[in-house]
C-alpha cells in the first residue's frame, strides 16, 4: 500500500486553541482527523480531535520504539477508506518531535496555536488536579521545544512546499469561527480548492 501523508499538522500546548481549530477545520472544510470511535474525550465529554492511536504510535516514535515511517504506515492504514478530500493530525506530543521527523510527515499546511501563558496556567489549574507548579512548567517546556522547532522548520521551509501558520487565541480577544477560518484559508493556498475539485 502506498504511503498516505497528512495534509494538515497542528501544533500547540494544551488549553491553546488545537481543539477548535480541528473543529473549525472539520466542520467548515471536512477535514478528518480519524475515526470517531478513536477519538479521545477532554473533561466535558466533548471531541477534542485527537486519534488515540495515532497518539499511541507517534509516542512510540519519540521513545525510539517507531521510526516516522512505521508511523505513516499506520497511519495510510488507518486512513485506506478515508473518503474526505483532506486529512489532518491533532497531536500534543508533536512538540516532543524534531523538526527533521515532523517535516518527513510532508504536510502542506502546518497550523500552530497560541494562548497567553496565564490563561493556559489558569485553564489547567482549574480542569486538572496537577496544581500551578505543574501547569506552569508543562506550559514553558512545551513552547520552548515548540518555538525551537518552529526555528527549524523555518531554516528548511524554503526547501519544502508547506504552508506554515499562527493562530493566537485569548479571552480577551475571543476569536469566532469564522475568524479562525479566514485565517486558515488567508494562508493556505489552493489546498482546499484543490480538495473540493476532488
Amino acid at each position: 500500500m502506498a504511503l498516505k501523508y497528512p495534509d494538515i499538522l497542528i501544533l500547540g500546548t494544551g488549553r491553546s486553541g488545537t481543539s477548535t481549530t480541528a473543529r473549525v477545520l472539520h466542520e467548515r472544510f471536512g477535514v478528518c482527523f480519524g475515526h470517531s470511535k478513536g477519538m479521545l474525550q477532554d473533561f466535558r465529554g466533548e471531541m477534542v480531535y485527537e486519534d488515540m492511536r495515532l497518539k499511541a504510535w507517534l509516542e512510540r516514535c519519540i521513545w525510539g520504539l517507531f521510526d516516522i515511517e512505521e508511523w505513516l504506515r499506520r497511519f495510510s492504514e488507518l486512513h485506506e477508506d478515508c473518503m474526505a478530500p483532506l486529512t489532518g493530525v491533532k497531536l500534543l506530543r508533536f512538540a516532543d518531535l524534531s523538526a527533521e521527523q515532523l517535516l518527513a510527515l510532508k504536510p502542506k499546511l502546518i497550523i500552530r496555536t497560541r494562548r497567553p501563558r496565564e490563561e493556559c496556567v489558569a485553564s489547567w489549574e482549574r480542569y486538572s488536579d496537577m496544581g500551578r507548579d505543574w501547569a506552569e512548567w508543562y506550559y514553558d517546556q512545551a513552547e520552548a521545544k515548540l518555538e525551537a522547532m518552529r526555528a527549524q522548520i523555518f531554516l528548511q521551509r524554503e526547501h519544502k512546499q508547506f504552508a506554515y501558520t499562527t493562530i493566537t487565541f485569548s479571552t480577551r480577544c475571543r476569536l469566532t469561527d469564522e475568524q479562525v477560518e479566514d485565517d486558515i484559508e488567508m494562508v493556505s493556498g489552493d489546498l482546499f480548492e484543490e480538495a473540493r475539485r476532488r
